[in-house]
């Protein structure tokens, strides 16, 4: 569909298409770091990766105290997703963006903008790197959409975006005005 499609939709925007067509995405991967003996205690967490028995959280995001905050560097947290974010810079993932997120002791990794296909490889193996370095903090990672009742989940953002091959990003008005000439 983008092949056929796409260079209609970029010539309708007077917009040369000829190198071709691609879509791309950034994985915004969100995960909740928690004690690893907290952890232990959990059968529903170890064998579901969410809770399925007991009380809800005596506190949730209500007060959104914890969104976009600095990583406190009295916690593991920090260390463990600069070792996570230095791994997949060494394997060629460039997370650019690491940060707090609403709920308590939720965090959220973010990637440059990237083809689908690569895209997709690397979330899976950012997702395997955040599993075998959260314990080497004392902490278990909770990849599960809806962990905690009640609370926030850790999902997966698709931030999606159609661009031609020399890099014209459709979404962008700034490049679309600039490849086609047009005034704003």
């Amino acid at each position: 569909a983008t092949k056929k499609s796409g260079p209609r939709l970029f010539t309708q925007l007077g917009i040369d298409a000829s190198s071709g067509v691609q879509t791309n995405i950034g994985l915004e991967q969100e995960i909740f770091l928690i004690p690893r003996e907290e952890y232990y205690r959990r059968p529903d967490l170890q064998m579901a990766g969410r809770t399925v028995i007991g009380k809800n959280a005596p506190r949730g995001q209500e007060m959104c105290d914890h969104y976009m905050a600095p990583l406190s560097s009295s916690t593991a947290a920090l260390a463990c997703m600069q070792e996570i974010q230095d791994e997949a810079w060494s394997l060629g993932i460039p997370l650019k963006t690491r940060h707090r997120e609403v709920a308590p002791n939720q965090f959220e990794f973010a990637p440059l903008y990237g083809t689908n296909t690569t895209q997709i490889d690397q979330n899976v193996m950012v997702m395997q790197i955040i599993e075998e370095i959260a314990p080497k903090h004392g902490l278990a990672a909770l990849l599960q959409e809806k962990p905690f009742n009640e609370v926030n989940g850790s999902g997966k953002h698709n931030n999606w975006s159609i661009a031609t091959r020399d890099g014209v990003q459709v979404l962008d008005p700034e490049d679309c005005f600039e490849a086609s000439n047009n005034d704003h």
